[in-house]
């Protein structure tokens, strides 16, 4: 039976972040984007060949993605299902069969099309980030961008509902089909390190190793997402907390109170610490 460990979550909430670190198991390695990794292999495989991947190599010379590119041709996938298990069966050939993929797809309509095949044993980690830090985030990147002229009251309104209306979809998802999943917290990842990792490993049924707080690259073949991937100066484990010192975030929190027993919720599921769940 093939093997899966899918990160749902939005944008910019640590999937990449969590697919690293988790490979300092050597029993998980981490993919990027399966399905639109295959789809990108399929629709441009020159372009996407000269893409680097994690482990050094170009990906067409990887020694998983280049086999992935070279099967392409042969097995000719179209749905959703027919990538998967061309990636997945490959996985299982290039790593052996008691290793786990994961999948940094982050948005849940492939969980809708995998779930339930007989062939896969899907386990899914809900990621949130805290909706705090998600809008400074936000307001941050257009000043960066110079994107309009809206206030940020506005932009963390904005940003606010989107990490509600998007994480309330993905639990919906997950209670609807019914697959083994576990949340977890971006925050955890940075500051309740190791205890998070214990908890994932344990989850896919592997045993604990010892964690170090570099974020390791060679144990994952990705070369999609975020770019922090191929980033060195961003090889250490380091929390974003530019929310701590500001209070932007602190009107649309007084407006939609339900946001911060969310926020408890998804967040900090896992009860390492609580300094950030007092309100």
């Amino acid at each position: 039976m093939a093997r899966l460990l899918y990160i749902a979550s939005l944008p910019h909430s640590g999937s990449t972040l969590l697919s690293l670190m988790l490979g300092q198991h050597p029993q998980v390695i981490g993919l990027g984007g399966v399905d639109r990794a295959v789809q990108m292999l399929i629709a441009e495989p020159e372009k996407t060949g000269e893409r680097r991947c994690t482990c050094g190599a170009l990906t067409r010379d990887c020694p998983y993605w280049g086999l992935v590119a070279a099967k392409i041709p042969e097995k000719k996938p179209v749905s959703v299902i027919e990538r998967y298990r061309l990636a997945l069966d490959l996985f299982a050939e290039v790593f052996g069969d008691q290793a786990w993929p994961v999948d940094a797809g982050q948005i849940k309509e492939p969980l809708y099309t995998l779930a339930g095949q007989k062939w896969l044993d899907l386990r899914v980690v809900h990621l949130a980030r805290d909706v705090r830090s998600s809008m400074i985030s936000e307001i941050d990147s257009r000043r960066r961008k110079h994107r309009g002229s809206r206030l940020n009251i506005i932009v963390a309104m904005t940003a606010a509902l989107r990490w509600w209306r998007e994480n309330e979809k993905l639990v919906a998802c997950l209670q609807e089909t019914r697959l083994p999943n576990r949340l977890l917290g971006y925050e955890e990842i940075c500051l309740g390190f190791p205890e998070v990792f214990s908890g994932i490993y344990e989850f896919l049924g592997l045993k604990p190793v010892p964690m170090s707080a570099s974020v390791p690259r060679p144990n994952s073949h990705m070369f999609i997402g975020n770019r922090m991937r191929e980033q060195e100066e961003k090889s250490n484990l380091k929390y974003d907390g530019r929310w701590l010192t500001r209070r932007e975030w602190l009107p649309p929190c007084l407006l939609l109170p339900f946001l911060l027993s969310r926020n408890r919720r998804w967040v900090y599921a896992n009860n390492v610490f609580s300094v950030f769940t007092r309100q």
